[in-house]
């Protein structure tokens, strides 16, 4: 029977045990109280692995703790702990019946703390209770549309659920109502302030769920919601490893606000008991070295200056040595006859070992076709019958093998028109957190067969990115470029007989920036900031027809908003001549906004034949950054006289 690991994750824990003081130096936070948390009850059926999580338990006044996890199982069963002194152990129920679990926690000064959890186990042949999961609580601002997620909900059968939202408590005077109380993610209107209670119940076809119950707490516009943490995702690492925490995705309700959230991380285990230092406990994404196997638990507390957020937790796995990963490349059709070269060296090892290939080629009947190596990288063979070629590749890091990969090749008797894939434009740049779509719609078959199928992969992505396709098999898919770097995005599309050949699409994703140019040059002559420039030469500058009477132009630049608003200020020109007036047109100080651009121009008065030094300055800053830019051109000038 096959095994299905059963996981419960929390994230979130009661804020009145927490607070923000002494969390600055990566110690726990200082709770009043140690505590135990063994996680809820589970509904499963024999033969799936359980996995219990005590993620969210704590140790008094900061101090880190260690686990010890026991089990009572049914009468005549054998079950026990894998890993009973981690954070998330597992066991395998062998027989129906349920499984009352322990979990002690010990912080360093000795004091403990015990919580209980049953598993509920049924026979694989009955019928599991499905359990009903509503989410985790929500702080919005009055008049927020709150989208509720039953996503979790579960059954152990593997039956289709289906879904009944009820609101068990609104505040006084709420009108609020679901548009779908049927729905996994139904949306409401929080009209009023105060708490909203709902209950979700779930049903596998045969019995219902119990309900589950998840509070959204609206706050007056006027008012301060408490931020919310987001401390990232599971890790799995390699021991000796920089592990790179993600805290970004954390949020404030109160966008209006404008206002920096501020970090606090700490850890509250150790495989070891001893504290890894972080690069800064204080930024949304510190580092540190994992130096010991075994699991490392760290809390996130934000804080929009006023209030701060419930404790989010995060679980850093550190394993001896990761399996690595085989890659085989991708399916693909060629003519018979033809000589197919493999690729294997996008395979990959999370500990950065060495990786030795192992490849296994199975012919058509009829083929003599052989590897011309089965231990590189690159192997070929001559595909020299019609049919399937099928290819395994298995690679080995020096510890263990990884997972079997299968790749085909279909060789055809005749010369094939096989499709054209297009993904786009083969280089594009966005803005970091843009919502990026892209277009498959200009792939094309020669023979005027139908596109059957669209086939997008996200090949490569920036280490720290949790990007992923809306839709792989559609035509015009999109993702969010999360973090800064490049993403490379291929395409295969299929006639129904062949699929063409990988197209790749590269998004850089930046961050919010500036752009300077000069505006004849615009896209090809781009210019740094700080930007300086002395004009040393004496050039003779005339007078264009669309420039101000009276008045010459040196030159023109542009300024662009990417992404952030910026501002222009200190504004400043000087002239060695009394009787020589240097200006700025079309540029002040204040604010450009985000897709905005300023033209500006540098202007003089006349020197009537003689050579005066002339200075052109000003700041700007961009929104967020404090970090000031200057611009200064200065020029030795000379022009004709009035026209």
């Amino acid at each position: 029977m096959s095994r299905k690991i059963i996981k419960i994750v929390m994230t979130l824990c009661a804020a009145t045990l927490f607070g923000l003081t002494g969390c600055g130096g990566g110690n726990a936070p200082n709770n009043k109280i140690t505590a135990a948390v063994a996680g809820p009850a589970q509904n499963v059926v024999s033969g799936e692995v359980v996995a219990l999580n005590g993620e969210l338990s704590t140790g008094a006044d900061g101090n880190l703790i260690t686990y010890e996890w026991s089990i009572t199982p049914p009468y005549l069963s054998a079950a026990a702990l894998d890993n009973p002194t981690e954070v998330n152990p597992t066991f395998l129920p062998d027989m129906p019946g349920e499984y009352r679990l322990k979990l002690k926690v010990t912080d360093s000064k000795s004091n403990s703390a015990e919580d209980f959890v049953t598993v509920t186990v049924t026979d694989s042949t009955d019928n599991a209770f499905p359990v009903a999961n509503a989410g985790a609580p929500q702080i919005v601002l009055t008049n927020t549309i709150v989208t509720l997620n039953g996503s979790k909900s579960s059954d152990a059968n593997g039956d289709n659920l289906t879904y009944s939202w009820t609101f068990n408590q609104r505040p006084a005077g709420s009108s609020a109502t679901l548009t779908n109380a049927t729905a996994v993610y139904p949306t409401f209107t929080a009209d009023i302030s105060g708490d909203y209670f709902l209950n979700l119940v779930v049903s596998d076809g045969k019995v219902r769920s119990r309900f589950s119950t998840v509070k959204v707490t609206a706050s007056p516009e006027d008012d301060n919601a408490a931020p919310v943490a987001n401390a990232g995702t599971t890790q799995t690492v390699a021991v000796g490893k920089v592990v790179t925490l993600d805290g970004s995705k954390s949020d404030d309700a109160n966008d209006v606000d404008k206002q920096i959230l501020t970090y606090s991380w700490s850890f509250t285990s150790t495989p070891d008991g001893t504290i890894p230092a972080l690069s800064s406990a204080t930024v949304a994404k510190p580092t540190f070295t994992a130096t010991a196997v075994g699991a490392y638990v760290l809390n996130l507390l934000v804080s929009d200056g006023r209030t701060n957020s419930t404790i989010a937790v995060v679980t850093i796995k550190v394993v001896a040595n990761v399996v690595p990963v085989a890659n085989a490349g991708f399916n693909r059709s060629v003519v018979t006859g033809a000589k197919v070269q493999l690729d294997g060296t996008t395979s990959s090892d999370a500990n950065g070992d060495a990786l030795t290939y192992r490849w296994y080629l199975t012919a058509p009947i009829g083929s003599t076709a052989s590897l011309s190596g089965t231990t590189v990288g690159n192997p070929t063979f001559i595909a020299d019958v019609a049919g399937v070629y099928s290819v395994d590749l298995i690679v080995n890091d020096g510890k263990v093998d990884s997972a079997s990969v299968t790749v085909t090749i279909t060789a055809t008797a005749t010369a094939a028109v096989i499709p054209f894939a297009n993904a786009g434009s083969a280089t594009r740049s966005v803005i970091t957190g843009a919502v990026v779509k892209l277009d498959g719609s200009r792939s094309d078959d020669v023979d005027g067969d139908p596109l059957s199928a669209y086939i997008w992969a996200i090949t490569s992505k920036p280490g720290e990115s949790s990007a992923a396709l809306s839709n792989t098999a559609a035509i015009q898919p999109a993702f969010t470029a999360d973090v800064a770097g490049a993403y490379v995005i291929s395409l295969i599309v299929s006639d129904g007989s062949y699929n063409s050949l990988p197209a790749t699409v590269t998004i850089t994703a930046k961050d919010p920036y500036i752009e300077l140019s000069r505006v004849d040059f615009y896209g090809d002559n781009i210019l740094p900031l700080p930007f300086s420039q002395a004009v040393v030469s004496t050039p003779v500058v005339t007078y264009p027809s669309d420039v101000p009477a009276g008045r010459a132009t040196l030159a023109a630049f542009k300024l662009a908003a990417f992404g952030a608003n910026f501002t222009i200020s200190n504004i400043a020109v000087t002239s060695s001549s009394d009787m020589v007036t240097p200006s700025f047109r079309n540029l002040s100080n204040g604010t450009t906004s985000a897709g905005n651009q300023a033209v500006f121009y540098l202007d003089s008065s006349p020197t009537n034949g003689r050579t005066v030094d002339v200075t052109y300055s000003f700041t700007v800053t961009k929104a967020g950054d404090t970090r000031v830019n200057t611009f200064t051109y200065s020029a030795k000038l000379t022009t004709a006289t009035t026209p």
